[in-house]
């Protein structure tokens, strides 16, 4: 049980966060679309946009590691979905007609893991800045 426990912990010190892949955000004016899209990821991972007002720096405790964040909290998380095989996933948001004008960030994160044997891994991409409205 005890090498069980040290395998354990070697496959989690693995989640060592870095930046993979690159966000782009195109679009948002209104009635128009918001085109957010992340490409040069890791095939098969889960991919998730936070999105937040503010840059600066949120540390995102995590097993085996930190994740570190280019924006500062409070910050909405927005899952975009499953990485392809290529490496992409992209999402298409639609902006309504009478939206305010609103500046914003973004930063996805990447996620994947194995069962056999067992690992997680996580990390950032680059921060985008964007308006809609």
């Amino acid at each position: 049980m005890k090498t069980l426990s040290i395998a354990a912990l070697l496959a989690l010190a693995s989640f060592v966060p870095a930046q993979c892949g690159t966000l782009a955000v195109t679009g948002g004016a209104p009635s128009t679309n918001l085109q957010i899209g992340v490409s040069g990821a890791t095939a098969n991972s889960i991919a998730i946009l936070a999105v937040g007002a503010t840059l600066g720096s949120t540390t995102v405790p995590l097993p085996g590691g930190n994740l570190v964040l280019g924006l500062a909290s409070p910050f909405l998380p927005v899952p975009l979905g499953m990485v392809d095989a290529s490496g992409a996933v992209s999402l298409s948001v639609p902006i309504p007609a009478n939206i305010p004008q609103i500046n914003l960030h973004g930063q996805a994160v990447v996620v994947g893991f194995t069962m056999q044997p067992f690992s997680l891994s996580a990390c950032g991409t680059n921060v985008v800045s964007f308006t809609i409205g």
